[in-house]
């Protein structure tokens, strides 16, 4: 899920937010035995990040990651909740 904030405020929590949970099983393809340890999916997220931010101009890059070890809350229709607050935390 992607948000963003405009706080005027404060420059460091401005920006574009992702909010992901990764597939584990791609997860434990690309880093085998490290796919437990949260720093080396956090390193695996943010450099597919940074391969697709390469491509963007500076307004529309991610800023801020992101990573939830549980699903999004979601409608009835299996659709995610985009205005919930519980949906752009990490647990």
């Amino acid at each position: 899920m992607v948000w963003a904030v405009e706080d005027k405020d404060d420059s460091l929590d401005r920006g574009i937010y992702v909010t992901l949970r990764p597939d584990m099983e791609n997860v434990k393809d690309a880093l085998g035995d490290r796919a437990g340890d949260e720093g080396a999916v956090r390193a695996l997220v943010s450099s597919e990040i940074d391969k697709l931010n390469a491509h963007w101009p500076d307004w529309k890059r991610v800023k801020h990651i992101v990573i939830k070890k549980s699903e999004f809350n979601k409608t009835t229709g299996m659709k995610i909740r985009r205005f919930v607050e519980d949906n752009k935390l990490a647990d």
